[in-house]
């Protein structure tokens, strides 16, 4: 069931629960369930990334970093990270440190 009010469409998610509604005002959508906003979503125009310059001589200098994860109950939480800067390598585990 969709109502307008005030030039805006409010539409009814559930015909039965009437606490549970939508409503659009041109770029914003609202969601609202026993009158708390659940969902905001703002339409934005977003521009492409313009290509790069491509650089035609190979450069020695660069890093690399490795990032381990384990997955507890659906959720990926990181446990160590090493770090490689073509001279020194470093690795240290997240549980070492309080924060």
């Amino acid at each position: 069931m969709v109502k307008f009010y005030n030039g805006s469409a409010v539409v009814m998610l559930d015909k039965e629960d009437l606490t549970y509604f939508s409503r659009k005002l041109k770029t914003h959508s609202y969601v609202y369930k026993n009158g708390i906003l659940i969902i905001k979503e703002i339409e934005r125009q977003t521009k492409y990334l313009k290509p790069i310059k491509k650089n035609l001589t190979l450069n020695k200098y660069f890093i690399t970093m490795d990032l381990e994860t384990i997955t507890t109950n659906g959720i990926m939480s990181p446990v160590c990270i090493s770090v490689y800067d073509g001279i020194n390598a470093s690795s240290f585990y997240l549980s070492n440190f309080e924060n």
